[in-house]
Order: C-alpha cells, then sequence, then structure tokens
C-alpha cells in the first residue's frame, strides 16, 4: 500500500459513542468530557517525518488527539509511534474509498475529505 493512499484528513462516516462508555474517562485527564461525534483521521508530512493522529471529540466543539506521533504501515496495521519504543498498532483495510479502522473495539469507517 502506497503512503499517498493514506496521507490527508479522514472523518468517521457515522457518530462514534462517546468514549467513557468504554471505561476510557478522559475528564480526568484534560478537563472535558469526551462526547458522541466524528473521529478524525489525518496523516501528514512535518519535517521530513510522515506524522499521523486521530482526534475524538470532547466539550460542546472540541478535539483531543488520543494518538499522535510518527506514522508507519503494513499490509494490515497502521503504527503511531507516540514515543521510541512501543507502537499504537492499529488494524486497518479499505473498503473501496472508505479506510476501515479498529479503534476502542469497535469497526469505524472514515471518508477522506476533500
Amino acid at each position: 500500500m502506497k503512503l499517498d493512499k493514506f496521507l490527508g484528513n479522514w472523518q468517521s462516516i457515522q457518530k462514534v459513542e462517546r468514549l467513557s462508555d468504554y471505561g476510557l474517562d478522559f475528564s480526568k485527564w484534560i478537563g472535558q468530557e469526551a462526547r458522541d461525534g466524528y473521529f478524525l483521521f489525518s496523516v501528514f508530512f512535518d519535517e521530513e517525518k510522515t506524522l499521523a493522529q486521530v482526534d475524538i471529540p470532547i466539550g460542546i466543539t472540541s478535539y483531543f488527539s488520543i494518538y499522535q506521533g510518527k506514522f508507519e504501515h503494513t499490509k494490515t496495521q497502521l503504527k503511531i509511534w507516540q514515543n521510541e519504543q512501543n507502537p499504537i498498532r492499529i488494524n486497518y483495510s479499505f473498503q473501496d474509498d472508505l479506510l476501515v479502522l479498529k479503534l476502542f473495539s469497535k469497526t469505524i469507517y472514515f471518508k477522506k475529505q476533500l
């Protein structure tokens, strides 16, 4: 899979239930509650590195980058290196023009934003 296929901004096509329903309480970390809404996934270049981030909806209209770091991919997994030791591994596939990510035990479909 070529990197070009991932580059850009992606948005989930369906609203995702707030993550606190899955035992993840972000209010302790950032002072705002997660909320139902659309997830965002971005892959971009920065200073000769390819970076990625996954943003979740919080508060009334804000987003929080739950994962961010150096981006790599294999045939079935995305890797986001938030530190130098252990990457976040996210299973993925493509279905037509949709990127399908397995996040927090959910299958989430993303469409590239123009």
